[in-house]
């Protein structure tokens, strides 16, 4: 650091991922927001770490407040619109989770987990018909996928509409007839 030679905001954030990596989260933040300060291109990188930080230190608020930044820089960042809804969902801000996960969906509307997560809000909040739809789409696209069938399940459940609980239930056993889940959906 001493080496006046030696680009400041590179040596910092180099000090904070090495931090980062050693899992001393406190001090990986301290370095890499203060690299921010001397760095004005490639920020993305930092702000990604510094971001990883404090969710990993559990200050989902300022996780954030770091990926905003992070979508500042590039809003059209397909994984940072993923990680801000699952940072939403943590924090059961599950209308801006949805929110999040549609603006990624509008980048790759073909990924199924981003779907899965956005269904999982939406039933979450009490909008059962929406994820009953997306469930029964990735249904048809991923008929082997045993999670499918005891999500949507789940789903039938908060409706109290057994029937259609157990058709579903009966459908994915044929595709995983030992699934344990699949089974104990079956039996209530």
């Amino acid at each position: 650091l001493a080496d006046k030679s030696l680009d400041m905001g590179e040596a910092l954030s180099e000090l904070g991922f090495l931090y980062l990596g050693a899992d001393y989260y406190n001090e990986a933040i301290l370095y890499l927001d203060k690299s921010l300060e001397y760095i004005e291109d490639e920020r993305i990188d930092v702000l990604n770490d510094l971001a990883y930080a404090y969710e990993m230190k559990g200050d989902f608020e300022s996780a954030i407040k770091t990926v905003d930044r992070l979508l500042d820089e590039d809003p059209y960042s397909y994984d940072t619109w993923i990680n801000l809804g699952k940072l939403h969902s943590i924090q059961e801000n599950f209308e801006k989770a949805i929110d999040a996960f549609d603006f990624a969906l509008t980048i790759n509307d073909e990924d199924e987990t981003v779907l899965k997560l956005k269904a999982h809000c939406l039933l979450l909040i009490g909008r059962v018909d929406e994820a009953i739809n997306i469930f029964k789409d990735s249904i048809e696209k991923s008929p082997e996928d045993a999670h499918l069938y005891i999500a949507l399940a789940e789903c039938y459940m908060h409706l109290d509409d057994y029937e259609s609980m157990l058709q579903v239930v009966e459908e994915g056993e044929k595709i995983n007839p030992l699934n344990p889940t699949l089974q104990a959906k079956k039996a209530i």
